[in-house]
């Protein structure tokens, strides 16, 4: 495997990563009705009485019902046995972490082993780095 090919696999894995840091899911404080109108969502994570989570794609309200799929299977839901709900939203931190501080420490540490031999000539003041012999 050559070098090109191991920095396009770095690339599209930290392109997953910062993908799948964007959103997050996010506790709403108000009822299920009040959220589903509010927010136009394809999805809606939901906490049941018992304590089990589902997520639930295409929610909507029929009557006094939350309705979805979970896992392409169709679902109803008394909106009394639901204790909380919660939306994905995007997540600044996480994106500007995975996105900058990752890639960052990472470009350091790679440098930083590189360079504990003493290879490494960092002359700073001749603007010039290079690999001392």
């Amino acid at each position: 495997m050559g070098p090109r090919a191991r920095v396009l696999i770095a690339g599209v894995l930290l392109v997953g990563n910062v993908s799948a840091a964007c959103t997050s899911w996010r506790v709403q404080s108000v009822s299920p009705r009040e959220v589903l109108a509010r927010e136009h969502t394809d999805a809606i994570q939901v906490r049941e009485q018992g304590g089990a989570r589902l997520v639930l794609s295409n929610p909507r309200l029929e009557g006094d019902t939350l309705t979805g799929f979970v896992k392409n299977v169709a679902r109803r839901i008394p909106i009394m046995a639901i204790d909380g709900v919660a939306i994905r939203k995007f997540n600044t931190l996480k994106t500007v972490w995975w996105g900058v501080g990752v890639p960052v420490l990472a470009l350091g540490a790679l440098v930083g082993v590189a360079c504990a031999g003493g290879g490494c000539n960092m002359n700073f003041g001749s603007g010039s780095w290079g690999y001392a012999p």
